[in-house]
């Protein structure tokens, strides 16, 4: 079968065929409510405009897209305590340590993961 644009240039090979682009500069007629048209700003997105209205786009909240906010504040209910060396200990990977420094940055300590004793087993080997 012979396509409509290949056919369209059989009759006229001079002719260039191209689509026509819709008219952008067309007015839109808004027919919402009227304090929505009242506030809407034409140049900002959706998203945008819901978000100056006060309103949410999506019901189920965002699937992806959007900015997350990295400078945020933590909340109050997590406690800030710094985690004890046993603790820090049990997180070091094995073959890797934590190098402590002063504020010359002299050596003070270095840390070394809890190394596990192969003869301290949780489980017993059947004879």
């Amino acid at each position: 079968m012979v396509r409509p644009i290949a056919r369209k240039k059989l009759r006229n090979p001079k002719l260039k065929v191209s689509r026509k682009r819709a008219d952008k500069t067309r007015k839109i007629k808004f027919t919402g409510h009227p304090l929505l048209h009242k506030e809407w700003d034409r140049n900002s997105t959706v998203l945008e405009n819901y978000k100056k209205l006060g309103l949410v786009s999506k019901v189920n909240g965002a699937r992806g897209g959007t900015e997350k906010d990295l400078f945020s504040k933590p909340t109050e209910n997590v406690s800030q305590t710094e985690p004890t060396e046993k603790d820090i200990k049990k997180a070091i990977p094995q073959g890797y340590g934590i190098i402590e420094r002063d504020e010359q940055g002299n050596v003070v300590n270095i840390i070394f993961p809890e190394e596990e004793d192969p003869l301290d087993s949780d489980y017993e080997v059947e004879k």
